[in-house]
């Protein structure tokens, strides 16, 4: 699995980078990078809807999305770091 930083905000706003996730037989383009409470997390892009509601195009399980998050989170902190390769089995 990889994440490639195409973007980052020179402002630290929300989304502060975005980027695509490569899950090796997927790639998911437009992913942003979001700053919480908790520090990092990925969102996944999304799609307006006729009720001019945003829904997510994709769903991760929850184990997924978890070992995402935390590695989303500790890269992300670290500084200079364009192109994150995500240890994942």
């Amino acid at each position: 699995m990889k994440l490639e930083i195409k973007w980052r905000n020179p402002e630290h706003k929300n989304p502060v980078a975005l980027g695509n996730l490569d899950l090796g037989a997927v790639t998911i383009y437009g992913c942003s990078i979001m700053s919480g409470k908790n520090g990092y997390f990925l969102k996944s892009p999304e799609r307006k809807g006729k009720d001019d509601k945003y829904f997510p195009i994709v769903h991760f399980s929850e184990d997924t999305y978890k070992k995402v998050n935390a590695f989303v989170d500790k890269e992300m902190s670290k500084e200079g770091s364009s192109d994150l390769q995500i240890p994942f089995n």
